[in-house]
């Protein structure tokens, strides 16, 4: 990849116009100097001196220079000017420009401490204003990374660096990101002015108490101190004891934090939350004593009882009389009506507010066998309701009781609004039809012997004549009907209007953890118009029931080895690891191990 240079692109165009070396040479320099101060005057340290540029299709480079006289030793910080002969170099990352990486190739000097007492004898100089110590990249480069992955991740960071030309990994970014939570950590853990501690735990995978960890948040400022891994006793007390300062502890009801609390001395609090929930729960407890399993709400007329005062209260009762009718007109057997009795009852008793035990006393029935009708005491009534619901729209229309004539059509056929049977086509043959008819014949064997007479009509025709004359004058058909199907015995007897006049009883089953839930949400709504016409809006935020406390086993992430926090931060937030083997055990099992695989 061909890389051009500006020094050389510079003298040969000074070269060609008439200038010499010497000439050529300052006017370079002015040209570095005018370069830095336009382009890098708040990044690069003024002791640096541009001496060249070079570029190829992907990167950038400066070359720069050091031309310091002194440098702070790193370790005792006494200040230095003996210089030695050598040098380092290293590149080192810049913001990218015009689609290409940006590097500056720095030569820094190496100096003697002048400290006897310093363990350090050279150094090389530091410039923490445009570098870290061990960086590649510049302060400002690195600062960009965080700012895109705060705002957007690790990865669409990346993403968006590499395609403005820099060289970057999401692990280095990463790593940047981690820096600055190491001292967020140690500023927060540090803190003297902590009165309230705020701490909960929950899980990072949802239903895996082994994912568990606690979070430390100051309460009056609201701000996250720490998060660690862990629930356990031991876990919450090791955070605790950094924050002495604290007087107070607001926790929920979890036995860890009740403990590691009362181990520090501190005085523990309920949260607003869990005030609230056990608020609801006592509410719950005493609603629930006192309600059924199951709520049953009327719908319809049918559930008013006659002969009630108005200033009795209402209760879910049928009259008997209506009772009894319901079971004759939907043909139960006695059985089932047995149980549609005792299914009303047991709803007008629990209304008045009989216990089931009461219930079952009344009734003469098991204790279960009353629980079992309040289950399916919805289904039991909307069962019978249908019955009759059925019947009605089965009841054949215009139905005198003496059956359908013995052809085997569908009503059907004669129309929503039938013409009578004077009007009709076969009327001149009405003689013929009715003797034949009479003496035995189908419309199939009567058709052609009127047909022979003149009638040019169809056996559909004949056949919806002979239904209107069995409507309309059934004494003139003297043949004996065909019987009733034995599936259908309940017409003779079935009173339609009689089924018609009572009230459609159903019944709506509602558990009464909706009931609860109906209660609470009229409620919150009554508070938050009060509220509102106060002009003071407020918020409840919702949380899951009290988590378990079930601690595991602390291992550092792999990672924990590239963070920048000390062992002892690490300890606190993962936890202790296990104790390694004294006296290099480990390693002399490994080396029986590498003995015994060579020897296999």
């Amino acid at each position: 990849m061909l890389k051009k240079s500006l020094r050389e692109i510079i003298f040969a165009s000074l070269e060609r116009n008439g200038y010499c070396t010497e000439e050529a040479q300052r006017l370079f320099l002015l040209e570095m100097q005018a370069i830095k101060f336009f382009q890098f005057e708040n990044v690069i340290p003024s002791c640096m001196e541009l001496e060249n540029i070079e570029r190829d299709e992907k990167a950038i480079s400066y070359y720069w220079n050091s031309r310091s006289v002194q440098a702070e030793c790193p370790k005792c910080h006494r200040i230095s000017r003996r210089e030695r002969k050598d040098y380092q170099s290293k590149p080192i990352q810049d913001m990218a420009s015009d689609g290409r990486a940006v590097y500056h190739e720095v030569r820094l000097k190496r100096y003697c401490c002048d400290n006897p007492d310093c363990e350090t004898k050279i150094f090389v100089e530091r410039f923490y204003e445009f570098t870290e110590e061990k960086a590649r990249k510049t302060l400002r480069f690195i600062n960009r990374c965080k700012d895109l992955a705060a705002a957007s991740g690790n990865l669409p960071a990346e993403r968006e660096l590499r395609s403005e030309g820099s060289v970057v990994c999401d692990d280095t970014i990463s790593k940047y990101v981690k820096a600055v939570a190491a001292k967020v950590i140690k500023a927060n853990l540090s803190q003297d002015n902590v009165k309230v501690l705020s701490v909960d735990d929950f899980n990072t995978r949802k239903g895996d108490k082994s994912s568990g960890c606690t979070v430390f948040i100051d309460q009056e400022t609201h701000k996250v101190l720490i998060i660690v891994k862990g629930t356990t006793k031991e876990v919450v007390q090791g955070v605790i004891e950094k924050f002495p300062s604290s007087e107070f502890l607001s926790r929920d009801r979890a036995c860890s934090l009740s403990s590691a609390g009362d181990a520090c001395g501190k005085t523990q609090v309920s949260d607003r939350f869990h005030l609230v929930q056990n608020i609801h729960k006592a509410i719950e407890e005493a609603l629930m004593s006192e309600m059924p399993s199951s709520i049953f709400i009327k719908d319809g007329d049918g559930w008013v009882e006659t002969g009630q005062e108005s200033c009795r209260k209402e209760t879910l009762s049928v009259p008997q009389e209506d009772v009894e009718k319901r079971i004759q007109i939907a043909g139960l057997s006695a059985a089932k009506a047995e149980k549609y009795r005792n299914t009303l009852k047991m709803l007008k008793m629990s209304d008045e507010g009989f216990r089931t035990a009461d219930i079952a006393k009344a009734l003469g029935t098991p204790y279960n066998a009353v629980k079992e009708l309040r289950r399916r005491a919805a289904t039991t009534i909307q069962e019978v309701q249908d019955k009759i619901n059925r019947r009605i729209e089965k009841y054949p229309k215009n139905s005198n009781g003496q059956g359908r004539p013995p052809a085997d059509g569908n009503r059907k056929t004669l129309g929503a609004n039938p013409k009578p049977a004077c009007e009709s086509i076969v009327e001149p043959y009405r003689d013929i039809v009715v003797e034949m008819w009479n003496a035995g014949k189908s419309h199939h064997q009567i058709h052609p012997a009127i047909a022979e007479k003149g009638f040019s009509g169809s056996k559909a025709a004949l056949y919806q004549y002979i239904w209107k004359l069995e409507y309309e004058a059934p004494c003139v058909l003297t043949r004996k009907m065909k019987q009733k199907k034995p599936g259908s015995p309940w017409v003779d007897g079935f009173d339609k209007h009689e089924a018609q006049s009572l009230p459609e009883l159903t019944l709506k089953k509602i558990p009464r953890n909706s009931v609860y839930r109906a209660i609470l949400s009229e409620g919150k709504a009554a508070r938050q118009a009060k509220t509102d016409s106060a002009g003071n809006g407020t918020s409840e935020n919702t949380r899951r029931n009290d988590p378990g406390t079930t601690g595991h086993k602390s291992k550092k992430p792999a990672m924990a080895k590239y963070s920048p926090l000390e062992p002892e931060y690490l300890d606190l937030m993962y936890g202790k690891d296990d104790e390694q083997p004294e006296n290099g055990a480990e390693v002399d099992n490994r080396e029986t191990l590498k003995k015994t695989q060579v020897t296999k």
